[in-house]
């Protein structure tokens, strides 16, 4: 329910923003608001449970899922899964535990922001208790 409010919150902030710009004859292009309103949409401010797809330096894909994320955005807790995928179509969520992670780490949310690694799906039934934070 938290993180609900928190994503309306959010657009009703970005909406009122870019009015504030307009009103003050900040030029807002078109590609700039469809993006911020875009970030809303995409849950970037509720990312946990996302799973992605992080690109590999040799081809393929490997898959990730947020496990937590910071109030403020762009610090995430992830944890990473293999094997490598060849293609995004292989992408399965399915079979997705965090016991069988080959990682897990904090990384910065810019990838998932500019769609670089993209979302392919949300893990059903999330439980946060079952995705602890290492030590």
């Amino acid at each position: 329910f938290f993180m609900t409010c928190l994503s309306l919150t959010s657009r009703y902030f970005l909406v009122h923003l870019l009015r504030l710009m307009h009103l003050t004859r900040h030029k807002v292009t078109d590609t700039a608001q469809s993006y911020l309103l875009e970030m809303v949409d995409r849950e970037i401010f509720n990312p946990n449970s996302s799973v992605f797809l992080v690109p590999l330096k040799y081809g393929g894909f490997a898959r990730g899922v947020v496990a937590r994320s910071a109030p403020e955005g762009r610090l995430l807790l992830g944890y990473f899964f293999g094997p490598r995928l060849a293609s995004q179509a292989e992408a399965d969520v399915s079979d997705i535990e965090p016991s069988k992670a080959i990682l897990s780490l904090r990384f910065g949310d810019l990838g998932l922001v500019k769609g670089l690694w993209p979302v392919v799906g949300r893990l059903p039934d999330w439980n946060p208790a079952q995705w602890p934070v290492p030590n």
